[in-house]
This record gives structure tokens, C-alpha cells and sequence, in this order.
């Protein structure tokens, strides 16, 4: 088992957690429930708490979105089992969210922005996704490769704050972050180049102690056959732990390249800026990923409850 993994796994089983998976009716679902209870985590079934959708009611009947909604309306939201489960988090009956098996991560994330809500010093949701090999003690973390289609320069910048913290926080290592681009220090001159080195700019005026190379090419940000070529004498360089990719078109190309021939799990997308934490699988996921995911998802409600005391 991946080092990373068993780290999280062990602290996940000394948490008490109680993790809902609202979707059905799927042989992965029924797979990863019983590998997770026999882990010891506390699996919730929202029909369990279908007799408290009038307390429900009267919770979403207070957030913005349901300003003018009437009651059967709101009744109605709540037949859906994603919105359901999403509510029992916001309603503190649930510590956490995974879903995606049967939904898209778009109507999973706007339910969740809707009901569990924004924190409130969050300028936006995004997403990073953990990447662990199957076979050696190797990890990663990349973002944003599910929210934000085209980050801009200062969303980037956060982005990468926040990524780099939350892996530290997770694994309890020092993060070595590199922004990725199709150019390797100036090796070639567009617009989207421009951006990532803009958001450079940003990140490093802010947060000036931390250590990052950028912008870099994928390989020389994790191989370092290719970093000895073009990056020299740069302790990150061919060493990055936390990618920070220019959009979500290379972000998710990338995750998936990694999942098909790189031997690796994928672990989310794992939201942030909410008030409670969500992490979302693919529809094409494996029982593995679904396992995974919670886990993280367990150690985020963890993280929360830290930052709360």
C-alpha cells in the first residue's frame, strides 16, 4: 500500500467521520460501501434521514437561492438524493460528501455552493486532485483540473497558495511547487504564458518564502533526466510535488494520462472554499477511486475540525 495512502487511512479510522454517498443503484457504490465499513468508516444512506426534510425544508428555505421557492419546491430539491445528502452535511447530520458516480461534478459543485454555501473569506470554489502510484511511495497534487476552466492570473496565484498548504496540511511534507506551461523559462513567448508567469509574479510577491520554479514544461517539473537539460542546479526542478497547471484542459488531461498509463489512483477532485468539505469521483471511476476519495475526504473533516477549535 502507497505510503501516502496508509498515512491518511490510519488517521481517517482515529476519526470519527460520518461520510454520506447519496447515489444508488451501482455496482462500484456497493462495492466501495462495504470496503469502507470494514475499514471503519461511518457510511451514511440519505434515506435514512428522509423524515427530517421538513427540518431541511426550514434550512435551505433561509439560503438565497430558494428566495421565492415555495414549499412543494422545496420538497421537490429534496427528492433528489444529491441534494439531499448535500443538505444533511449543511445541516451538520453529515461531516462530509462524496458523489459523482451517477452525476456530473457540475451539478454535484453548484448544489454544494447552494446549499452547504461559500466560506466566507473564499473568493471562489476550486478544486485539487491527489495522485497516488499504486505500486510505489509516490504522490502528487494537482490543480485546478475540475472547477475553473481558465483561472486567471490572480486566481491562479491562490490557487496555488492554498494547494500547497493543503498538502502540507495532508501529508505533513514541505510542498515543492512548480507552475506548468507549454514554455520552460521563456523558452517561448503567447499569451497564456504570459499569464502563468504573471500569476508567478503574484505568488511571489505574496508569499515570497516559499520555494517554486515556473513556468515549466510537465517533465521538467517531475523528471529529473529532463530537468538536468534545461533547469540546472534547481532543488525542485524534476522533484515537484504540487503542480499548479495554466487550465483545466491540461490539468485534466493530465490526471487521466496519469490514471491510464501511469499506474496511478486518482483521488477526487476535492473541492475548496466550501464551508464543509465535498470531494467529487469520476462517472468512470473504479472502486478503488471511490475508497480513495473518501478517505481524503475524512481527513479533510479532520482538518476542518482543527481549524475550528
Amino acid at each position: 500500500m502507497n505510503k501516502y495512502f496508509q498515512k491518511i487511512l490510519d488517521e481517517a479510522k482515529s476519526f470519527d467521520a460520518k461520510i454520506v454517498i447519496p447515489e444508488t443503484g451501482d455496482e462500484r457504490l456497493d462495492s466501495a460501501k462495504k470496503e469502507l465499513t470494514h475499514l471503519g468508516c461511518n457510511i451514511l444512506d440519505v434515506e435514512d434521514f428522509a423524515n427530517k426534510k421538513s427540518e431541511y425544508i426550514d434550512l435551505l428555505s433561509k439560503r438565497e437561492f430558494s428566495k421565492n421557492w415555495s414549499k412543494e419546491m422545496l420538497t421537490e430539491y429534496l427528492n433528489n438524493p444529491i441534494h439531499l445528502g448535500l443538505t444533511m452535511v449543511a445541516n451538520g447530520d453529515a461531516d462530509g460528501f462524496v458523489s459523482g458516480v451517477n452525476t456530473s461534478k457540475d451539478k454535484i459543485i453548484r448544489s454544494a455552493i447552494r446549499t452547504i454555501g461559500v466560506q466566507q473569506n473564499s473568493k471562489f470554489v476550486f478544486s485539487s486532485t491527489f495522485l497516488l502510484h499504486r505500486d510505489n511511495d509516490i504522490s502528487y497534487t494537482y490543480a485546478d483540473c475540475s472547477v475553473l476552466p481558465e483561472p486567471n492570473s490572480d486566481q491562479l496565484a491562490l490557487i496555488a497558495w492554498e494547494t500547497a498548504i493543503f498538502y502540507k496540511q495532508v501529508f505533513g511534507e514541505t510542498p515543492r511547487l512548480a507552475f506548468i506551461s507549454f514554455s520552460t523559462l521563456g523558452s517561448m513567448e503567447h499569451y497564456r504564458v504570459e499569464k502563468v508567469r504573471k500569476a508567478m509574479d503574484i505568488f511571489r510577491k505574496k508569499h515570497g518564502d516559499m520555494s517554486f520554479i515556473g513556468e515549466v514544461q510537465f517533465d521538467c517539473a517531475i523528471n529529473k533526466s529532463s530537468a538536468s537539460y534545461k533547469l540546472r542546479d534547481n532543488e525542485i526542478a524534476g522533484n515537484a510535488n504540487v503542480l499548479i497547471f495554466p487550465n483545466m484542459d491540461a490539468g485534466n488531461v493530465a490526471v487521466k494520462s496519469a490514471e491510464i498509463f501511469g499506474e496511478f489512483t486518482s483521488v477526487g477532485p476535492l473541492l475548496h472554499g466550501l464551508n464543509k468539505p465535498v470531494g467529487i469521483v469520476s462517472r468512470a471511476c473504479s472502486v478503488e477511486n471511490i475508497v480513495s476519495t473518501v478517505i481524503f475526504t475524512t481527513k479533510r473533516i479532520r482538518d476542518y475540525a482543527d481549524l475550528q477549535l
